[in-house]
């Protein structure tokens, strides 16, 4: 009985201590343990219009007593759009299961002097954290499946000595080493994509794990230029096959622009101006399920071309080291349009010309043709050109439209001609004689020599036949046989 009276009085005294909570600056705190001073963090009722900068604090007071945050549960900040970065005090010891989830405007966590920290199962799942700062001692524990690059960082920021550090290993993207930083004993693991270190002075290191020859050549260590003896000669550091002179801090970032309105197709190219050689990266910061509006593709160091996708917004952020500047895209429904670099092409039958096209506002440049008359001229889509084949004398209209539905159409008139008046397989003077005559109204072959097709015959077609005999004419000769028909290409 005295048992389960005990028993009795444990559980109320439990529930009674989990009632125990306060809210502080928008975080819900409770009481983790009363006789070791401890409280976790178990909610938030943080609202914000803008992102915001969270920081954990190492104490809270509750009930006029003071206690030490241990443990952030789980769902304490699960699905909180509005978090920006978030820095985690020295005392903290256990981020629970999916704690940050869903947080997908999270993309830069700071450590602080973390002793023994426990990172749980897919704390921050679904974040995109970018940025990770360290700073003193950190001692990690983490599921074996899910270790701590399951943030996804493609870089860590080092801020401070680590002369102890457990669980975690550095090779993966890009490891920013300040110049404040003397002792890394703590580190075994070092070999990341790049290593850029920013100190006059070596940081000592510890015995690097994995000690070879193809892990060493996978890293490019950047130095200052006037540090790169000291780094060459130092121990440990010189064992690096690639030591490269060209670390200069960068203390200045910024995009060329911050807000960026494109259409459905439309491309633009985004700058980022900086003052230093550490590299940038860009991110989308996007819901881990939504589909991105525009697509990113790297054009230099420093240069992203940007295409609209499809309707919506998102913001581009870019990272480097500490620093951050964000790019706000919006993407809006565009009408294509398709343009023609002809919008006439003269040709005798047989005869081909070549025109080409293109299609703005659109992501494809996927187009379909037609011609009203095919008895006067026929085309085709070849090489991303179009050819265009005389077939007879007469006007046609080539019409050019998208595939994916509604469209500013191209066009281009068609116009095949005879030039060979009187029949004997040669343009010469006698045929100049005969559409000169027809001008003066000295016969009646209005209808065969109106070589432009425009119902008359004037000087424009006159000039034409002087250009044909000239040998002016600007015909691509078609391939196969052609009768042996050798007018030289005109020149238009």
């Amino acid at each position: 009985m005295k048992n389960i009276l005990f028993l009795f009085i444990s559980l109320v005294s439990v529930v009674c201590m989990r009632a125990e909570s306060v809210f502080v600056d928008g975080l819900k705190f409770e009481v983790l343990s009363e006789s070791e001073l401890t409280a976790q963090v178990v909610g938030n009722e943080l609202t914000s219009d803008t992102l915001i900068d969270l920081v954990i604090p190492n104490k809270v007071t509750i009930n006029g007593v003071g206690y030490e945050v241990r443990k952030i549960d789980y769902p304490a900040f699960k699905g909180c759009s509005h978090i920006k970065s978030v820095s985690f005090p020295p005392c903290l010891q256990e981020i629970e299961i999916y704690a940050f989830s869903g947080c997908e405007n999270l993309r830069k966590v700071t450590f602080t002097d973390c002793d023994s920290l426990i990172l749980d199962y897919c704390c921050f799942d679904r974040c995109n954290v970018e940025t990770i700062i360290l700073s003193g001692n950190v001692d990690c524990d983490y599921d074996p499946d899910q270790p701590f690059w399951q943030l996804g960082a493609s870089q860590i920021v080092i801020d401070g000595d680590i002369p102890r550090f457990n669980g975690i290993n550095f090779n993966k993207g890009t490891i920013i080493i300040n110049d404040n930083v003397s002792n890394l004993e703590g580190v075994h693991s070092l070999f990341p994509s790049d290593l850029y270190c920013l100190g006059k002075m070596p940081p000592k290191l510890g015995h690097l794990e994995a000690y070879t020859p193809n892990v060493l050549q996978r890293t490019f260590v950047h130095v200052p230029p006037e540090a790169y003896a000291a780094y060459f000669q130092a121990p440990e550091w010189s064992s690096y096959y690639y030591l490269n002179n060209d670390a200069i801090e960068t203390t200045e970032l910024s995009f060329s622009t911050h807000d960026k309105q494109l259409k459905v197709g439309e491309k633009f190219l985004l700058s980022v101006n900086k003052d230093g050689s550490l590299p940038v990266n860009i991110f989308t910061s996007l819901k881990w399920y939504s589909n991105p509006c525009v697509t990113i593709v790297v054009k230099s160091d420093g240069d992203w071309e940007l295409t609209g996708l499809q309707p919506g917004e998102m913001t581009i952020v870019a990272a480097c080291g500490e620093l951050e500047d964000t790019c706000h895209i919006s993407v809006i429904e565009s009408t294509p349009i398709v343009t023609l670099s002809k919008s006439e092409v003269l040709l005798r039958s047989n005869r081909i010309a070549t025109i080409n096209y293109n299609v703005e506002n659109s992501v494809s440049q996927d187009v379909e043709i037609s011609i009203d008359n095919p008895d006067v001229a026929v085309a085709r889509l070849i090489g991303g050109k179009i050819e265009i084949l005389g077939v007879s004398t007469g006007v046609a209209t080539l019409t050019v439209t998208t595939k994916e539905g509604e469209c500013i159409a191209g066009e281009c008139t068609i116009i095949v001609y005879d030039p060979d008046f009187n029949g004997d397989d040669n343009v010469d003077v006698s045929d100049l004689n005969i559409i000169i005559n027809t001008l003066l109204g000295k016969t009646g072959l209005t209808a065969i020599c109106d070589v432009n097709g425009d119902g008359i015959v004037d000087i424009s077609d006159v000039n034409i036949i002087i250009n044909e005999i000239l040998g002016k004419m600007d015909f691509d000769i078609p391939t196969g046989n052609q009768g042996g028909n050798t007018a030289p290409p005109h020149k238009q």
